[in-house]
């Protein structure tokens, strides 16, 4: 389970970082990180993981270079390298909870 933490965390990381630096050469007032704690950083790491979450509006990816199109690919991509890893985070700790009582099946058996 830690490993998929670290890839989250990892993943998480480089895709706010990409968003931060596609929001800095935005022309003034078109941003698309909303201004949650005021610092850029903090912000893309919050909209990242807002999006993991399933909270997101798509209005604001219009707001970027090319248009937004650059803004929507990377929506898809992260929605998908999301979903993904935490479907195979839930079936990791459903696999483990499963392994752990079904070897202590035995034990309880003979009681």
């Amino acid at each position: 389970m830690y490993y998929f933490m670290l890839i989250i965390l990892l993943i998480l990381a480089s895709l706010a970082n990409i968003i931060s630096f596609m929001d800095i050469s935005n022309k003034p007032g078109h941003t698309i990180i909303k201004a949650y704690s005021g610092n850029q950083i903090i912000d893309s790491l919050l909209y990242m993981w807002l999006l993991m979450l399933g909270q997101f509006e798509v209005e604001d990816l219009s707001h970027g270079p090319y248009g937004g199109i650059v803004m929507y690919i990377i929506f898809i991509v992260a929605t998908f390298f999301f979903v993904i890893i935490l479907l195979n985070m839930i079936i990791a700790i459903m696999q483990e909870s499963f392994t752990r009582v079904y070897n202590s099946r035995e034990e309880t058996s003979l009681k």
